[in-house]
């Protein structure tokens, strides 16, 4: 598990990607290293000697079990129940595709975050999870569908959890297929599901389809049905001062540069124009924000396109990667 959360950085460090709550009792550094313990195995290889948090405590574990990961043409693929996570040449994906289904257990993660994926490109954070900063004032907020990059219906996520107590356990009830495929110079990730079709019990099927390629990831959001709402799309991606502060007003309808991660964002709708809100550690509304460590928080960067518009739609934005 601890693996399946692991990216290199530029200069070869490693990083654990933040997703959901960060501890208070210890920072994410304290598990770095367990992939690399002799309990783990998976990276038996690069097993380390001088381990350091947790995995010290594993340091003289012995087992002759090995777990074999496939590298097919430079891609890696990972799927469980909950996650998925895509390796394609320089590009990290991360999902988390958590339902409340069949009223099976699930874990508590408690965030509404269906749909939403960090993105890594060249070790370097481009789409990012908030985090939570803490189990106070704050938590439903870092919780909520608007710090995480997903989409909503009448500001309604796909798919709530556990602790949504104002809907009987049939409505919380959803299905919701993945499919995913690799060609020669793309690999693509689809995630199929009825979770919008609780606002008004018609039938709603949303398709989200993401597709990476060498210098670019296309996020296609495809929902049909009937019906007129008020559609969402955030964003969040990482944050820089000196950028945001000098660029905040550059930002046009169809595209803006993040020059700090290396990348031009790019919407695309079969209709008008829509010009996209953009914030970055505002107070009112409260959007911009992430949370590194338990008790803190920095500032981000969120994109928000809003519209009202009948169903059915189709939309597609595009990351493309420059240099830096």
């Amino acid at each position: 598990a601890c693996n399946f959360f692991l990216v290199k950085s530029q200069n070869n460090d490693l990083q654990m990607v933040l997703i959901g709550d960060v501890s208070p009792d210890c920072t994410p550094d304290w598990i770095l290293d367990l992939p690399f313990s002799p309990l783990a195995q998976i990276y038996q290889k690069n097993y380390k000697k001088d381990l350091s948090g947790w995995a010290k405590l594993f340091s003289d574990f012995k087992d002759t079990n090995k777990v074999k990961v496939n590298n097919y043409q430079n891609t890696i693929i990972q799927n469980n129940r909950h996650w998925s996570r895509i390796e394609y040449k320089n590009l990290i994906c991360i999902f988390h595709h958590e339902a409340f289904q069949n009223n099976d257990p699930i874990a508590s993660h408690a965030h509404d975050d269906f749909l939403s994926f960090v993105l890594f490109h060249n070790g370097e954070e481009i789409l990012i999870d908030t985090g939570r900063k803490d189990y106070g004032s704050s938590s439903k907020l870092f919780t909520s569908n608007s710090y995480h990059s997903t989409v909503t219906l009448n500001d309604k996520s796909a798919m709530y959890q556990r602790n949504k107590k104002i809907y009987y356990p049939e409505y919380l009830k959803r299905e919701y297929f993945l499919k995913c495929e690799r060609k020669f110079d793309k690999v693509s990730f689809e995630i199929e599901h009825n979770g919008f079709s609780l606002k008004n019990l018609q039938k709603i099927i949303h398709k989200r389809k993401i597709i990476l390629k060498d210098k670019t990831v296309d996020i296609v959001d495809e929902i049909n049905g009937n019906g007129k709402y008020k559609i969402n799309y955030f964003y969040q991606f990482s944050g820089n001062d000196s950028y945001f502060e000098k660029s905040k007003d550059d930002f046009v309808q169809d595209q803006f540069t993040l020059p700090h991660i290396g990348i031009s964002f790019k919407k695309i709708f079969n209709e008008k124009k829509i010009i996209p809100n953009i914030f970055y550690g505002n107070k009112k509304p409260r959007l911009g924000w992430r949370s590194l460590q338990y008790g803190t928080e920095s500032k981000a960067i969120t994109c928000l396109f809003s519209l009202k518009r009948s169903l059915p739609i189709k939309s597609k934005f595009t990351i493309s990667f420059t240099d830096l």
